[in-house]
C-alpha cells in the first residue's frame, strides 16, 4: 500500500486554482480543471425528493455550473463569492491526491472531497464529492 508523500504542493496548487476559478465564476477554467473521465456527487439537490440528483454524474457537479452561470447575472464581481476552505488536508499518493476541506456557512457546513490525478505536469480533478449538513432549523 503506498504511503502518502509529504509534498502536496502540486495537487494543492491545482485545487486552489480551481477554487479561485469557481469564486470568479470562470466556467471555462472550472471545466478545464476536470479530467475528461471525471465524476462527481453534487451537494444537496435544488429539488427536494428527486433522488436522481443525488446519483453519481459525469464531469463537474451541476450545482457548480448553475452557480457559475447565475451569480454573474445577480451581483457585481468577480469574485462573486468567497470560499474559505477550512481544515484543508491534502494527501498525495504517487500520481493521485485526496483533498478534503470544509466550507462554513451561516446555517450549514459544506464538506468536500476532491480526488486529483497527475497527468504529466498537470493535476486534474477526477472526482469531487460535495455534501452539505444543515442545522435542523434550516434544512432544505
Amino acid at each position: 500500500m503506498p504511503l502518502p508523500t509529504t509534498d502536496p504542493a502540486g495537487p494543492e496548487k491545482a485545487l486552489r486554482a480551481f477554487l479561485r476559478a469557481f469564486e470568479n465564476c470562470d466556467l471555462p477554467a472550472m471545466e478545464a480543471a476536470f479530467a475528461p473521465e471525471a465524476t462527481s456527487f453534487d451537494r444537496a439537490p435544488p429539488v427536494p425528493g428527486d433522488l436522481s440528483l443525488y446519483r453519481r454524474k459525469s464531469g463537474m457537479p451541476a450545482g457548480m455550473r448553475q452557480l457559475a452561470l447565475a451569480l454573474p447575472t445577480a451581483q457585481l464581481g468577480p469574485p462573486y463569492h468567497h470560499l474559505q476552505p477550512a481544515n484543508l488536508s491534502v494527501e498525495r499518493y504517487d500520481d493521485f491526491a485526496i483533498a478534503m476541506f470544509e466550507l462554513e456557512g451561516a446555517d450549514n457546513l459544506g464538506r468536500r472531497t476532491v480526488i486529483l490525478r497527475r497527468y504529466g505536469e498537470h493535476w486534474l480533478i477526477v472526482h469531487l464529492h460535495a455534501s452539505n449538513v444543515y442545522l435542523p432549523s434550516s434544512a432544505p
